[in-house]
């Protein structure tokens, strides 16, 4: 799993937010602020979840900076950080 690469993160992530906004994939935006792309506080945690299973990190517990939550792109490098650390 450690060999994953950051846009292989940003795609699952992407789709994962897709499946949960009900959005086509295409309109799902790696530059935009989650909140752009239709993630509220309830389907944020939802992310959170898929996050947990996927990769086995559980930032409900670690916490993340906002820096991390900037945009789709921040939240896949920050997943990436925790697998290579």
């Amino acid at each position: 799993m450690s060999n994953i690469t950051e846009q292989e993160i940003l795609q699952k992530l992407c789709a994962e937010i897709a499946l949960i906004t009900r959005r086509p994939i295409e309109n799902i935006c790696p530059d935009a602020p989650l909140g752009e792309n239709g993630i509220d506080s309830m389907s944020f945690l939802e992310l959170l979840i898929f996050i947990k299973k996927e990769w086995s990190i559980d930032f409900l517990s670690e916490g993340l900076s906002p820096s991390f939550l900037k945009d789709v792109n921040a939240l896949a490098e920050r997943i990436r950080e925790v697998l290579h650390s």
